[in-house]
């Protein structure tokens, strides 16, 4: 029980501490990503070629005196990068770690190429990598990453489900207020801490009202509180 910092807790439900090159870093320090990339008609030179695989390489050590300037200088590529990305993650040489810097790096990159490898990796067997792969997909607007992230919504494992919550009431998905409304209904707190917090950012009278239909069946105290707090600050 996280009790007063339940929304916190639930923000942050297992999220590993990792070094500087990685998602975690990246949300502490947008820094790390550049706001734009190279042009995708731009070709790398050679000099970038051997530099970008030499880079890609870095993107599974633990030691972030290298993984940080190579991960800030594949991010500076843009989508000139995707391509060798792509077929590093299909290699999977780089153990969970480079996989899921990857998968941030291609969610920067936005390109739709991307998009069939990340939907893949939502169902990697490591919750790192999954996590990684919900955050990429969070960053494309195609309904085929709101669709995606919707069917996590059933996943077994309640972490994944709170985090795919969440991420739809940060894109602020009017589509996805009864899938979310379904989660209230759900034994786990958490669970319906983040599907409330997800609803009120939504906003939308569909969205308001789940929230107050709901309200009177809350058995818990501190998520009726939340649902409150939400209705008010959510109503026009």
């Amino acid at each position: 029980m996280c009790g007063a910092f339940l929304l916190a807790c639930v923000s942050q439900a297992k999220k590993p501490d990792l070094p500087q090159g990685s998602g975690a870093a990246q949300q502490a320090n947008p820094s790390l990503l550049p706001t734009t990339g190279a042009s995708p008609n731009v070709q790398l030179t050679d000099a970038e070629i051997i530099q970008i695989e030499r880079d890609i390489a870095a993107l599974g050590d633990a030691d972030s005196a290298r993984v940080d300037p190579a991960f800030r200088w594949i991010a500076a590529r843009g989508r000139t990068a995707v391509p060798r990305l792509l077929q590093e993650l299909a290699r999977d040489r780089l153990g969970g770690i480079g996989r899921a810097r990857i998968l941030w790096l291609l969610g920067h990159a936005g390109t739709v190429e991307a998009l069939p490898a990340i939907l893949a990796a939502l169902y990697d067997p490591l919750y790192l990598v999954r996590t990684a792969a919900i955050d990429a997909t969070s960053s494309f607007s195609d309904p085929r990453a709101r669709a995606a992230l919707v069917n996590l919504l059933m996943d077994r494992d309640p972490d994944i489900v709170i985090q795919s919550a969440l991420r739809l009431g940060d894109r602020r998905e009017p589509e996805a207020a009864g899938a979310l409304g379904k989660l209230l209904l759900r034994n786990e707190q958490g669970i319906r801490y983040a599907a409330t917090r997800s609803l009120a950012r939504i906003g939308t009278p569909e969205a308001r009202q789940i929230l107050r239909a709901h309200l009177s069946s809350e058995s818990d105290d501190e998520v009726r509180s939340l649902i409150q707090m939400m209705i008010r600050s959510s109503n026009p």
